[in-house]
């Protein structure tokens, strides 16, 4: 089945077992969950991943504060297409940088995975840990 990333028009209580997969602190999550947009991959009516977006430091700065991708659909390209719809609309949005936090110690294929997609997408940083969208 094709995965389709929209904007999320649920409230962000009925994703909270995705935010959870990638936090471990409630009290961090409860801080942040209601901020800023909320992308959705679906197959069909199931959310099977999430990315949130948040303004950064700046004008023309947006952060990817969240995102997981279901256990059983992990490691099928759905974060991939989640970031990649990410990196569109900044672009589209003429956003100058577009960062990426993680707050999970143990999601260690995600920040690899965000390290080579920032190297073949973005070009070297102004700042450590910042880097332009192309």
């Amino acid at each position: 089945m094709t995965v389709e990333v929209t904007w999320s028009e649920v409230p962000r209580s009925d994703l909270r077992w995705l935010f959870e997969l990638a936090e471990d602190s409630a009290e961090q999550l409860n801080a942040y969950i209601d901020l800023g947009r909320v992308l959705v991959a679906r197959e069909g009516p199931t959310v099977v991943g999430h990315l949130q977006l948040i303004s950064g430091d700046g004008p023309l700065v947006l952060e990817v504060k969240s995102m997981a991708v279901a256990e059983d659909r992990q490691g099928q390209g759905i974060g991939r297409t989640l970031v990649d719809a990410a990196a569109a609309i900044a672009r589209s949005e003429g956003v100058a940088m577009l960062l990426v936090s993680t707050a999970t110690a143990d999601v260690v294929g995600f920040v690899l995975v965000a390290a080579v997609l920032a190297m073949q997408w973005w070009m070297p940083a102004r700042k450590p840990g910042r880097a332009p969208v192309r």
